[in-house]
């Protein structure tokens, strides 16, 4: 993913992401009750488990995501971008309640740690699904473009850039944000 097209990919997957948090945040007065009461519900059994099976647990909740985002990319690249748009429009709500509620030192700690790692992954993975999709529609526009070739490289480079920042990720967020957050 080094070439020009992938950098504008990139650039892409983070906008659309930034703009899905902008949209959270700014609707979330609506939202933030009903969206946290389901997260919180969702994610109560896992944050209940020890510490080494929390972050694997959010390493394979993360896993999986980013893959299938990346690899439903060759649905025309429609999954990958909803996929990085709700992710941020999440973002964005959850990071309205937790400043409205706990204040922005705690949403800085409880998420900018291993959210650096977990959004570049998400970001990354959107672009590689983005890019699927385009060679896929350009495959049915009757132009010569390796599908199997690009999945094949995207898939590459999806188990060794996208994989270890999920790992380290899921390592922060299990091992260090609740050190982090207890100091407040």
């Amino acid at each position: 993913m080094a070439s020009q097209t992938s950098a504008s990919l990139i650039l892409l997957s983070f906008l659309l992401f930034v703009g899905g948090t902008l949209a959270g945040y700014l609707s979330a007065g609506e939202l933030s009750a009903s969206l946290t009461g389901i997260l919180s519900e969702e994610l109560s059994p896992i944050l209940k488990l020890p510490k080494p099976l929390l972050a694997l647990a959010v390493f394979a909740n993360n896993l999986s995501k980013t893959f299938m985002a990346m690899l439903l990319g060759l649905l025309l690249a429609i999954p990958p971008i909803l996929f990085i748009l709700a992710n941020g429009f999440i973002l964005g709500v959850v990071s309205f309640e937790v400043v409205e509620s706990k204040g922005i030192l705690f949403l800085l700690l409880g998420i900018l740690p291993h959210g650096v790692f977990e959004v570049l992954a998400a970001i990354l993975s959107t672009a590689l699904g983005v890019r699927l999709g385009e060679a896929v529609y350009a495959r049915l526009k009757g132009k010569s473009f390796e599908v199997w070739r690009t999945l094949n490289l995207c898939l590459k480079f999806y188990f060794s850039r996208i994989m270890p920042l999920l790992a380290v990720a899921a390592v922060i967020e299990a091992f260090i944000t609740p050190s982090l957050l207890s100091l407040l």
